[in-house]
């Protein structure tokens, strides 16, 4: 199986760099330091509340036959984000810098607004533990990665 790198290294070489400038740095880095507050806050914000969700899927998915004590099938969407969130910041490290980290970010966040707005329709478990899941987990993994190391650029 190959590694990552070696994967990586099959995408073209985008090179996005900085492609704007401020009259003012101060403000500029102002504002990447907002936007990552932002990124932080709805990335793995989501993440750590967990718990919100999980109320509502007991209710939904749990079998009321199988006892207190019994381990709830809605633990599996938890357990799948947190561990394809973590997978996904090694990925987004190789893909920043590939293709930079605004477009890694925009894919992040397409991936996280997918899953977590396709989550609102699912009916079954399954259904959550791909949208939910692997997808929104996808999606704050790349995200985080950005948001957590683009400031230094800027300091």
């Amino acid at each position: 199986m190959k590694s990552t790198n070696q994967l990586m290294a099959r995408l073209p070489k985008i090179g996005v760099t900085r492609s704007f400038s401020f009259s003012n740095p101060k403000a500029a880095a102002a504002i990447v330091v907002f936007a990552s507050f932002i990124g932080m806050v709805l990335g793995p914000g989501i993440t750590n509340s967990y718990g919100v969700f999980e109320e509502e899927y007991e209710n939904r998915f749990s079998n009321k036959d199988t006892g207190k004590g019994a381990l709830s099938p809605a633990i599996a969407i938890a357990s799948v984000h947190v561990s394809v969130n973590y997978l996904f910041t090694t990925i987004a490290g190789a893909l920043c810098e590939r293709i930079g980290m605004g477009l890694t970010t925009f894919i992040g966040g397409v991936m996280l607004g997918v899953g977590s707005f396709a989550a609102g329709f699912c009916t079954e478990v399954w259904q959550l533990v791909l949208t939910q899941g692997v997808l929104a987990g996808a999606g704050v993994g790349t995200i985080f990665i950005v948001v957590s190391t683009i400031p230094t650029s800027w300091f």
